[in-house]
C-alpha cells in the first residue's frame, strides 16, 4: 500500500490515489479504504465505485475546509517523508492491520475480496 498518496497541488486541488478493497457483504458490494477508514456502496462494482469517489471527495473536501485534513490523516497513521513535501502517504498494510479493526475483520473473514489501487484522482475543492 506504500503507493499510495495525497498531495496538495494548489489550494484549490489535491492529488489522491489510495488502496481499496472490494467485497460483497449482504448483497451490497462495498468498496473499503483502510488507510482512510472510508467505504462506498452499491447494487454493481460501478455504483460502489462511485459511491466511494463521492466520500472521499467529500472527506477531503470538508477537512480541507474545517483546516483538520493532516491532522485527521495523521490519526489514522499518514505521515510526511519530508517536511516541506506536499504528498502524505498512508501505514504500511501490516500496520492497518494492526491498528485498524474494520480491515482486520475484513481481511479475516471475507472470503472474496478483491484489493486494487485507485487511478490518481484530482480533488477540485469547489
Amino acid at each position: 500500500m506504500n503507493k499510495d498518496f495525497i498531495t496538495k497541488q494548489s489550494n484549490e486541488t489535491y492529488d489522491i490515489k489510495v488502496s481499496v478493497v472490494q467485497f460483497i457483504e449482504d448483497d451490497v458490494v462495498i468498496v473499503y479504504c483502510p488507510s482512510l477508514d472510508l467505504s462506498g456502496y452499491g447494487n454493481s462494482d460501478f455504483e460502489a465505485q462511485e459511491s466511494f469517489k463521492t466520500v472521499l471527495h467529500e472527506y477531503i473536501r470538508y477537512a480541507s475546509d474545517k483546516g483538520t485534513l493532516d491532522e485527521d490523516l495523521r490519526e489514522h497513521g499518514w505521515v510526511r517523508l519530508k517536511t516541506k513535501n506536499p504528498s502524505m502517504t498512508p501505514p504500511a498494510m501490516t500496520d492497518l492491520l494492526a491498528m485498524n479493526e474494520n480491515f482486520r475483520r475484513i481481511f479475516n473473514t471475507q472470503s472474496s475480496y478483491q484489493k486494487y489501487d485507485t487511478p490518481v484522482m484530482q480533488v477540485a475543492m469547489n
